[in-house]
């Protein structure tokens, strides 16, 4: 069974390593390389700081995380949550639920901190945009790479 899952407070570090560890052993270290130390260090200070972060978990098993953060444009008065991160081990059928549920939880999120949009971007590894075309397909809007989810907060 595919969930998403908040970081258990009494196994943060072992958590929060294991996150890190999977995004450096995706990583192409030919094209941008990674560091544990600095990955794991960055991971605890957004999760210090009250970021949304989550596991996605397959039959109990860690296959991927999303990190997400609230910002606010130079150009704007709005703020969005902004998906930083996602890592997902998963192929095929079972990686596009695991993208869904992952993304369903950052609308959640949103709406429950009145926030009016989501935003979401592709990985530059992903030159098809497989990604935010995924996210066209359950609904959000896409330009390019990127991906928007407009809340029921969104006043336009």
């Amino acid at each position: 069974m595919l969930e998403l899952r908040k970081v258990n407070i009494l196994r943060i570090e072992e958590e929060l390593g294991e996150f890190a560890r999977m995004y450096v052993n995706e990583n192409d270290e030919t094209f941008i390389k990674t560091s544990y130390v600095r990955s794991f260090v960055n991971l605890q200070t957004r999760y210090a700081n009250g970021n949304f972060i989550r596991g996605v978990y397959y039959d109990g098993n860690l296959v991927g995380w999303i990190l997400a953060v609230v910002n606010m444009p130079e150009h704007s008065s709005e703020k969005y949550l902004n998906q930083m991160y996602y890592c997902c081990t998963l192929k095929g059928l079972l990686a596009a639920k695991a993208l869904k549920l992952a993304h369903e939880a950052l609308i959640a999120q949103a709406e429950y901190a009145r926030i009016p949009y989501v935003i979401s971007q592709c990985s530059f590894y992903d030159e098809a945009m497989t990604f935010a075309r995924l996210l066209e397909k359950y609904g959000w809007e896409r330009r390019g790479h990127t991906a928007l989810w407009r809340t029921s907060h969104f006043k336009g």
